[in-house]
């Protein structure tokens, strides 16, 4: 992976192999080391695509597939994606021979 900028609240962005963005988030989850001892809150990965989604407050099951409708995997913007009930729908309509 590689790191690209912070967002506006402050999260690292990281661009993966496959042209996505991700953001590494923190949780509500301490971090410790051997002897228990807390190291900060840990931390995980997430598709930005998929984080900007749920903050508008669309649920998304993990088996939904999420399409970027003018086929830029870094354009995130609300408008430009659509949300699908499985990924076999997904390829089926988005990738059509």
């Amino acid at each position: 992976m590689e790191f690209i900028d912070k967002d506006h609240k402050g999260r690292k962005r990281y661009r993966n192999k496959g042209g996505y963005i991700i953001l590494r988030i923190k949780t509500d989850e301490t971090r410790r080391n051997k002897e228990g001892k807390s190291r900060g809150k840990a931390t995980k990965l997430i598709l930005e695509h998929r984080m900007i989604l749920e903050e508008s407050g669309i649920k998304i099951p993990k088996e939904h597939s999420i399409h970027h409708k003018n086929k830029v995997k870094k354009d995130n913007r609300l408008e430009n994606l659509k949300l699908y009930s499985s990924f076999a729908v997904h390829d089926k309509i988005e990738h059509k021979d």
